[in-house]
């Protein structure tokens, strides 16, 4: 041991491993008195300049009976506590049981590793990451009411052409696919020129608006109700042949014709003409089924309006 020079290295060894690393270092005995500190435990508990050797670790830890009553009594732990103070620290805590060659428990040691600038780079990351995950949900909130805007009609709050265009496209597809029928019907205000040069574009407006509602309230939810343009309405209606189809559309006729408005003290009223037209028979494509349910509103027109013609099948 002397010619090799052991009782040499131990010492620097223990300075090198205990005194010098960052980690606070405090090792008990069986009573749980300190019988060994390094200089980085002493800075994180506040007791530099005054080993407390000797000392119950309850006395030590005296100042902060939160963290006391966390690992008191344990023999084996691992978890965070905070140091209470202006400038708090997070210390990472592990306590481990030193036994004898026998097993007989001679004490613990316990390394504490301050780890508060990294509680505080993951608190920030944290409250970034909430940060952005407001500003996407704000994004996504904009392109939904966007898209909502693109797919919608301004007056009347239903869907517009553009929606109609992809929407029965793909109900059609589906129908095809599952060997179903679909109906569509197209509705428009009788003489709706001469109603707007009587009561102006606002009476106009009120009108429409007025069968708009008719249309939402008296349709499924899965129908689509939209305004095709001008004074001209769509509806499709998925797994509905033309019979039930004429026979909602009616319905609507009916009711939109006994509607009496008020506007600037006037009272006012207005007629529909409808056309209805129906999958496979009257058409197979958006253009075809389309221009059938033109033909039958336009032979409603034709015949005096105010009324609803289904189309025959071809």
């Amino acid at each position: 041991m002397f010619r090799l020079g052991l009782l040499d290295v131990v010492p620097v060894a223990r300075y090198t491993l205990v005194e010098e690393m960052s980690d606070g270092v405090l090792v008990l005995d069986a009573q749980n008195r300190v019988v060994d500190i390094n200089p980085a435990a002493e800075i994180m508990l506040s007791v530099l300049g005054k080993p407390p050797i000797g000392v119950p670790a309850i006395d030590l830890l005296d100042p902060w009976p939160d963290i006391r009553a966390k690992f008191e009594g344990k023999v084996e732990a691992s978890q965070q506590i905070t140091l209470p103070g202006e400038d708090k620290r997070t210390l990472d805590l592990r306590i481990s049981s030193l036994h004898s060659s026998t097993g007989l428990l001679k004490g613990r040691l316990i390394i504490m590793r301050d780890i508060s600038e990294q509680v505080r780079v993951q608190q920030q990351l944290e409250r970034t990451n909430k940060r952005l995950q407001k500003q996407i949900k704000q994004v996504e909130d904009l392109q939904a009411k966007l898209r909502e805007q693109a797919i919608r009609d301004s007056l009347t709050g239903l869907f517009n052409r553009r929606y109609l265009e992809e929407t029965l496209i793909r109900e059609l597809a589906k129908v095809q696919r599952e060997g179903e029928q679909l109906s569509v019907a197209m509705l428009d205000v009788d003489n709706f020129k001469t109603f707007n040069d009587t009561y102006g574009h606002a009476g106009g407006d009120l009108m429409l608006q007025a069968l708009s509602g008719l249309l939402m309230q008296n349709t499924r939810a899965s129908d689509i109700v939209c305004r095709y343009g001008g004074e001209e309405f769509v509806v499709v209606l998925p797994g509905a042949d033309t019979l039930v189809a004429f026979a909602r559309i009616e319905y609507i006729h009916s009711l939109f014709e006994k509607r009496i408005l008020e506007f600037e003290g006037k009272e006012m009223g207005s007629t529909v003409s409808a056309g209805v037209a129906g999958f496979p028979h009257n058409g197979e494509t958006y253009e075809d089924l389309l221009d059938a349910t033109d033909q039958a509103m336009y032979l409603a027109k034709k015949r005096g309006g105010n009324q609803v013609m289904p189309l025959t099948a071809k």
